[in-house]
């Protein structure tokens, strides 16, 4: 009698091996495109927002943010934009990442890393400075690679009535260990006026070099700067209206006020040497000061009494001097030590005296 065979044959095997793999296949694409198709999603809906707080930002100041102030930290960005900071994130952006925008660079079409792109006027202000009259956002679109501008802003220059304000005055003052400037409010004839300052620090008789603009306020007339001791800070501001989409020519350049930070009283000097004197023997008395950085040490002078009662001085650190002891036994002399610190536009107040009793050798 024949007996039947009911099990599946190599080739039966195979072909529906190869079927399972077609279609896994065939899952594994489509659950990958739908990932993909949903990171789009997010990139066009992040870079949206970011368009939206753009476009706020624009009718608070008038100018959109610069590509170096588009890059700085998530935190940062999010400050200057009012916005969550994780709405800076691309889909696939690392742990490490705060911001995912890269400044003033267009993308290029196929693969390359997840970023969104803030594209703006060319000029170097919108570079590097503090505003841009246009900007463009872009992404790469991950399932053709593809790239998207999801958002494009311009306003052009037009033709306005908005007139410069007059030259605002500017205050200076310490506030603590604070050096700050203030404009007085300026007014306009139409719109609202708006604030810009800059500071410049000496120690020195030089001037020294103005810093940057601050950005553009409506509410900030007053630049706070954390001052050095010994050092002048000057300030400037300049105005101009703003009025909806439209900007004034800014005003001209205001005065320089000028405030300075007093050198704190200093700490007493150290005695360096000698540790001893020998009789007869000269040796150069130094002391070691403590003055801020870009001060100098003034009238660094020192006092002496001998064993005898008699007082000599006062002497300038570095002096050259010496005792006579023919007593044949040790002697004690006193020493004491003060000094100033100044600056082009300030001095201290005299330190403590310093008090150290040295050795006399026979």
């Amino acid at each position: 009698m024949k007996r039947k065979n009911d099990g599946f044959t190599l080739i039966e095997l195979a072909i529906v091996i190869v079927i399972i793999a077609v279609l896994a296949a065939i899952a594994i694409f489509s659950y990958a495109k739908v990932q993909g198709n949903a990171r789009d999603t997010t990139r066009a809906a992040r870079t949206a927002a970011i368009g939206e707080a753009l476009e706020k930002y624009y009718g608070k100041n008038g100018e959109y943010p610069s590509c170096s102030q588009m890059t700085q930290s998530g935190s940062q960005v999010g400050a200057l934009l009012g916005i969550d900071p994780t709405l800076l994130l691309t889909p696939t952006a690392s742990s490490s990442t705060t911001n995912s925008i890269t400044g003033c660079s267009h993308l290029t079409a196929g693969t390359g890393s997840d970023t969104f792109a803030y594209v703006g006027d060319g000029t170097t202000n919108c570079s590097t400075g503090t505003a841009c009259a246009q900007y463009t956002l872009e992404y790469r679109q991950e399932s053709t690679g593809g790239i998207i501008v999801t958002v494009q802003a311009q306003h052009e220059a037009q033709s306005s009535p908005v007139s410069a304000p007059g030259t605002p005055v500017v205050s200076a003052a310490m506030s603590g260990t604070n050096a700050v400037g203030t404009s007085a409010a300026t007014t306009c004839s139409v719109g609202t006026p708006q604030y810009q300052l800059r500071y410049r620090s000496t120690s020195t008789s030089t001037d020294g070099s103005w810093g940057s603009w601050s950005a553009w306020s409506s509410s900030q007339l007053s630049l706070t700067v954390a001052a050095s001791q010994g050092y002048q800070y000057g300030f400037q501001a300049q105005a101009r209206c703003y009025d909806g989409g439209n900007t004034s020519a800014s005003s001209a350049t205001s005065n320089i006020a000028t405030t300075f930070r007093t050198i704190n009283t200093p700490a007493s000097p150290t005695y360096l040497s000698p540790s001893s004197f020998d009789s007869n023997v000269e040796a150069v008395v130094n002391y070691a000061s403590y003055c801020p950085a870009g001060t100098t040490r003034l009238n660094g002078t020192f006092r002496v009494k001998a064993w005898t009662g008699g007082e000599w001085g006062p002497h300038p650190f570095g002096y050259l001097d010496s005792w006579e002891n023919y007593s044949g036994v040790n002697k004690n002399v006193e020493y004491w030590g003060k000094y100033q610190c100044k600056s082009n536009w300030t001095t201290s107040s005299y330190s403590a005296e310093s008090y150290n009793v040295i050795v006399v050798h026979p």
